[in-house]
């Protein structure tokens, strides 16, 4: 991510992506899951080793991941880090006052975003303004599911995602409402929402704080991003490039996804208890000596 900052490639303007030959890949999307992890793990430590600065470097590495990213600019991943890392840090356990002083920071973060980036506050001021313009993306978005109604047009019958320049990543949700009908949509959600929850059933199990919150972590970022994105198609949130997992098209996006998937699956896989498992009795080699003759085995062989 710092090496984006020097010989990253610039595109909308901002500079975010590696460029390797044809390729392009997007470090951010696969810092995520590694720094929801290593922050749970802190959090988790907090409590367990008085004598480590555990809660000073989740925070000092939760304020540099923020600079980065906010350094490329990407306002929304910053949000979205942040809003879950806020969350893991109440899940912890740790002092309100310090969730107190988050959420001011937070906010204002979020205003000097507003005065220091014109594209942010260009966004929200069309956001909070009159009725989204139908030339717009978010105005085609919405009409998208109005044109879709209860079980859509049919597959591959959208018109409205022809003149939608996003169809295929940030909007895609409005072809499937407009093609599939919202129907398709409600379903769509429920899959996510089911996704998280179990996820988030199986980290009340979890003994290990380092796991719970890394469990919790995963999930609340996967389901975040998904409702973001949704949120942006609908026009209930300012417009945002955020992808919709696994259904959006996007290289990086869709392997950094892959990661935290599987991250999710071996942090939340039943493990035997480690206070049950005994290791074998250790049995000596029969020496052939004692066994003598035709009944001698050779050790070599063995």
């Amino acid at each position: 991510m710092v090496a984006v900052l020097f010989s990253g490639t610039e595109i909308n303007g901002a500079q975010r992506w590696l460029t390797f030959g044809s390729y392009s890949i997007q470090p951010s999307e696969f810092a995520k899951p590694a720094f929801i992890v290593i922050l749970a793990w802190l959090f988790g430590e907090t409590g367990s080793q008085s004598e480590m600065p555990a809660l000073p470097l989740g925070l000092a590495l939760w304020a540099l991941f923020g600079a980065i990213l906010i350094a490329q600019p990407d306002v929304g991943q910053t949000v979205l880090i942040s809003t879950t890392a806020g969350f893991l840090y109440l899940l912890a356990g740790l002092p309100i006052i310090g969730a107190a002083i988050l959420v001011l920071l937070g906010s204002g973060g979020m205003w000097m975003a507003y005065i220091y980036f014109p594209h942010v506050q260009s966004r929200f001021d069309k956001f909070f303004g009159s009725a989204p313009l139908e030339s717009s993306q978010a105005g085609r978005a919405i009409q998208s599911f109005t044109e879709g109604g209860l079980f859509g047009r049919g597959p591959g019958e959208g018109v409205i995602k022809s003149i939608l320049p996003d169809a295929h990543t940030d909007y895609i949700f409005a072809v499937i409402g407009e093609e599939y009908g919202a129907v398709a949509c409600v379903a769509l959600l429920a899959v996510f929402a089911f996704i998280v929850a179990r996820a988030l059933r199986r980290a009340s199990s979890e003994r290990n704080a380092a796991d719970r919150l890394a469990i919790q972590g995963l999930a609340l970022v996967f389901g975040l991003q998904s409702l973001i994105n949704m949120g942006v198609n609908i026009g209930l949130l300012p417009p945002k490039g955020m992808t919709l997992p696994f259904i959006s098209a996007g290289g990086s996006s869709m392997l950094a996804l892959s990661v935290t998937a599987g991250m999710l699956l071996a942090l939340t896989r039943w493990r035997p208890d480690p206070q049950r498992l005994k290791k074998p009795r250790w049995i000596p080699a029969i020496d052939e000596v004692q066994l003598g003759g035709a009944n001698s085995i050779n050790m070599s062989e063995r």
